[in-house]
């Protein structure tokens, strides 16, 4: 089979329409109502790996999915809050420098403590990269949105093939008050907009 060129590889995806990650997780387009009733977290710290094999880079309660000898596109997309130690030692990372990265980042947050962790991955196509683009929080918990981008052209990558990307995010603050957290994924990474940044303290007695 002849792979397409790289030229090519470029015009199919910017020409054609990004799918949605498969699975019910993913939230329901906010209603005007629950956008103002959201606050942006900005002070927040993030590390953000990417690994050229198709599988996820950490699982809750489940064995980690294995990569697939074919281009259909794989099983890998996650995403869980951590707000104890016992959240994270429910958490099983794969044995990877970069899933091991995460879990180190993980690890370092003060959880159970003034601090909180969200985690994703997600598997994406060789020649494209997610994006983190901002991270809100209301009264049910926090929500991440991504977004996904053409690689640089000068990025080496087959157009069938697909690798994995994570992000683990430690939040300001602690989650025992939250029942919920929620995910989006945009197919561009347009500007996005501006509400009124998070106030930890907002609310507290």
């Amino acid at each position: 089979m002849v792979e397409p060129s790289r030229r090519e590889t470029l015009a199919a995806i910017a020409g054609g329409t990004a799918a949605a990650l498969a699975g019910c997780q993913w939230n329901a387009e906010p209603s005007d109502g629950e956008r103002e009733q959201r606050r942006r977290v900005t002070d927040y710290e993030v590390a953000s790996v990417r690994h050229a094999d198709e599988r996820a880079l950490f699982t809750e309660g489940e064995p980690l999915s294995t990569p697939r000898e074919s281009d259909e596109r794989p099983p890998v997309y996650g995403h869980t809050y951590l707000t104890s130690g016992d959240d994270l030692d429910d958490v099983t990372f794969a044995e990877t420098s970069e899933a091991e990265r995460l879990a180190s980042f993980a690890a370092a947050t003060a959880l159970d403590g003034e601090e909180s962790v969200y985690l994703f991955t997600t598997a994406v196509r060789a020649c494209s990269e997610v994006r983190l683009q901002w991270v809100e929080v209301d009264g049910t918990g926090p929500s991440a949105q991504f977004c996904r981008t053409l690689r640089p052209a000068d990025v080496e990558c087959r157009a069938t093939a697909y690798e994995t990307t994570g992000f683990a995010i430690r939040l300001p603050f602690a989650g025992e008050r939250f029942s919920g957290h929620g995910a989006g994924m945009s197919s561009s990474c347009g500007r996005p907009p501006r509400p009124e940044p998070f106030d930890p303290t907002e609310g507290s007695p």
